[in-house]
């Protein structure tokens, strides 16, 4: 139908780095965080149609990226200089971009 995402798997986080809680369909229960906790990860997994346009929200600007929020986030993900994982994902998601067809830009196997 458009302009209704595409549901795929939903995932379950982490509280304070242990899976915490149950996924159904598009709902997370039994994730109980405390005032000191974090709860991460917890992804509904929806995605714009193929054929829709980006919009605002889907992504960050260049200064997010710049700046330590978007740095701390991109360290955290991939771990170590030789880690893929960013790279790989951002192809994935943002093929016209990062990905397939991005030509010299394409991130698929690249690491840090």
């Amino acid at each position: 139908m458009p302009g209704i995402p595409d549901d795929r798997r939903d995932i379950l986080g982490q509280v304070e780095g242990t899976p915490t809680g149950t996924v159904g369909f598009d709902a997370f229960s039994g994730v109980a965080i405390g005032v000191a906790e974090d709860g991460i990860n917890y992804n509904f997994a929806e995605r714009p149609e193929a054929t829709g346009t980006v919009v605002a929200g889907q992504t960050a600007t260049i200064g997010y990226w710049q700046n330590k929020n978007g740095q701390s986030l991109i360290k955290s993900l991939n771990g170590s200089s030789t880690a893929k994982q960013l790279g790989n994902w951002l192809a994935a998601t943002f093929p016209n971009i990062y990905g397939v067809n991005a030509g010299n830009n394409n991130l698929t196997g690249k690491t840090n």
